[in-house]
């Protein structure tokens, strides 16, 4: 393996450990606020959330690749000629995969908030001391409500997941580019 390779390998694992929960702490939060009701206004807020946050993912990955593809080319680290493009596409390929897992770990872990304001919403409606009729009827568009709310999420994050891999494949010819343009930034050689 390259010296480039060994660098470039290493400083996105790095920045990736620091990166990757503070991302998904900031996300968890919007997970928070989340309001279930029986008229399911909540849904497309959902799938705002679940798509910017993949939509950071791969803005993160893509311009930390740059940069320490920029970086590193412009010490003089080199990959082998001819190596660059399968480098570049093998990272893209780990980043979607790491990605990917990621937001599969978000889903999970969102459920708990989703179950927690699930409960809060059946004790609201149970407060209000409706008649029987109306209230299984409210209890029963809350549950419908709590699935549709699940099930859109985890749409959302399948349909997020095969969009960033589609992106991210395709920015690998970006990476070589990139690559292959930037110069030399040392004063003496």
């Amino acid at each position: 393996m390259s010296r480039f390779a060994r660098k470039f390998i290493g400083s996105m694992m790095i920045s990736a450990i620091i990166l990757i929960p503070i991302l998904d702490i900031f996300i968890q939060f919007t997970f928070d606020a989340v309001r279930i009701d029986t008229e399911k206004s909540q849904l497309w807020k959902m799938i705002v959330v679940v798509f910017l946050s993949a939509a950071v993912f791969v803005f993160m990955a893509l311009f930390l690749g740059r940069l320490f593809t920029r970086y590193f080319k412009g010490r003089e680290y080199e990959l082998s000629r001819g190596s660059e493009f399968g480098f570049f596409r093998n990272y893209v390929l780990f980043a979607a995969a790491v990605i990917a897992a990621d937001m599969m770990y978000l889903y999970k872990q969102c459920k708990p908030f989703f179950e927690k304001e699930y409960l809060d919403a059946q004790m609201r409606i149970k407060i209000n001391d409706f008649v029987d009729e109306v209230e299984s009827a409210q209890l029963t568009e809350l549950a419908k409500s709590y699935e549709a709310i699940l099930d859109i999420i985890f749409y959302s994050v399948i349909a997020a997941c095969i969009v960033e891999v589609i992106i991210l494949l395709f920015s690998a010819r970006f990476l070589v580019k990139s690559y292959q343009s930037q110069g030399s930034i040392m004063l003496t050689k």
